[in-house]
C-alpha cells in the first residue's frame, strides 16, 4: 500500500495539493492554523517507515475497511498530521509576532501551550494514518524558512491572526466536531474530541489577540481588521475539492465531504467570524 503522491496544479487541484512542502491553496481557506512561508501554506513532507516518536497509542480498528478505504484514510489523515504538525511552527512564529509588538504575557502563556496541543494533535494523526496505512508515517523537516517573515507592527499582526486564527482555527474547530459527530472507532472519535475542544480554545486566543490589539492600536488596527474581513468573504466560497468519496464507512472514521466542507466553511465566516468582527468593530 502506498500513500497517493500529492499532485498540484494551481486552480486544479485535486486535494490538499501539498508539492516540495507547498499547497497552493490560499491559507485563507485552509483548515487550523497553517504556516504560511511567501504566501504559500508550507508543511514537511511525509516519511514512511519511521516514526520518531511522532506517534501515539490512539489507535484505530481496520475492521471492515478495504484496502482502497485504508489507502483513503491513511492519505486524509496524513495530510491533517502535517497540518497539525506545521502548525507548531505557526504558533512559534505568532509567539515571536506578540513579544515584537509588546503583547501581554497571558496572551504568550496561552500561544506556547497551544503549540504543545498541536504537537498532540500531530502525533494522534500521524498514529491513525500509520494504523491504517499498515507503516510508520513521520513529518519530514520543515522545508527552508528562510524566507518566513515575522509581522513587525500592530496592524500586520491583526491581518494575519485574524486570517490564521480567528478565521482558520473556527473553521478547524467546526470541521473537527462534524468530523467527530459522524465518527463511530473509538480512537478517532477521542482524536477528534481532543482537536475540535483545542482548536477552539485556539480561536478564542486568536480573538483575545484582535481585542487586545484594537485597545491599543486605534484606527490603524481597525482598518487592518476591515481589510481581513473584506479579504475572506472575498474569498469565502473557496475551498480545496476532497477526492474522497462520501461513504458511511469513511465518516465512521472521521471523514466528511467537501460539500459539507465547504458549508462549514461559509457558515463558520458568515454565521460566526463577521458578527463578531462587527461587534468588535461597534465597540472599540
Amino acid at each position: 500500500m502506498t500513500i497517493p503522491e500529492y499532485q498540484a496544479k494551481c486552480g486544479q487541484a485535486t486535494s490538499l495539493a501539498i508539492v516540495d512542502g507547498q499547497c497552493c491553496y490560499s491559507y485563507l481557506v485552509a483548515a487550523g492554523r497553517p504556516l504560511v512561508v511567501d504566501g504559500q501554506v508550507v508543511t514537511a513532507r511525509p516519511l514512511r517507515g519511521k516514526s520518531e516518536g511522532w506517534s501515539s497509542d490512539v489507535l484505530p480498528s481496520l475492521h471492515g475497511l478495504s484496502l482502497d478505504e485504508r489507502r483513503a484514510l491513511a492519505d486524509a489523515w496524513t495530510q491533517d498530521a502535517l497540518m497539525e504538525h506545521a502548525s507548531v511552527a505557526s504558533f512559534a512564529k505568532f509567539s515571536l509576532e506578540l513579544m515584537v509588538v509588546g503583547a501581554p504575557p497571558t496572551l504568550l502563556e496561552l500561544a506556547h501551550r497551544a503549540a504543545l496541543d498541536e504537537i498532540d494533535h500531530a502525533r494522534r494523526c500521524f498514529a491513525l494514518a500509520s494504523t491504517y496505512l499498515g507503516e510508520s508515517i513521520s513529518p519530514a523537516a520543515i522545508p527552508d524558512t528562510r524566507n518566513l517573515a515575522l509581522a513587525s507592527d500592530l496592524p500586520s499582526v491583526v491581518r494575519a491572526v485574524f486570517a490564521e486564527g480567528c478565521v482558520n482555527e473556527t473553521i478547524a474547530a467546526l470541521i473537527a466536531a462534524e468530523q467527530h459527530a459522524g465518527a463511530v472507532d473509538p480512537a478517532v472519535r477521542a482524536t477528534l474530541a481532543v482537536i475540535a475542544e483545542d482548536e477552539a480554545a485556539h480561536a478564542e486566543l486568536a480573538w483575545r489577540t484582535v481585542r487586545w490589539a484594537l485597545s491599543v492600536g486605534g484606527e490603524p488596527v481597525r482598518q487592518a481588521m476591515r481589510e481581513a474581513l473584506e479579504e475572506t468573504l472575498r474569498v469565502a466560497a473557496a475551498g480545496a475539492p476532497s477526492i474522497y468519496p462520501d461513504t458511511e464507512t469513511l465518516r465512521a472514521h472521521g471523514r466528511i465531504s467537501a460539500l459539507n466542507l465547504s458549508a462549514i466553511r461559509l457558515r463558520a465566516i458568515h454565521d460566526l467570524v463577521v458578527p463578531v468582527v462587527t461587534e468588535l468593530l461597534a465597540s472599540s
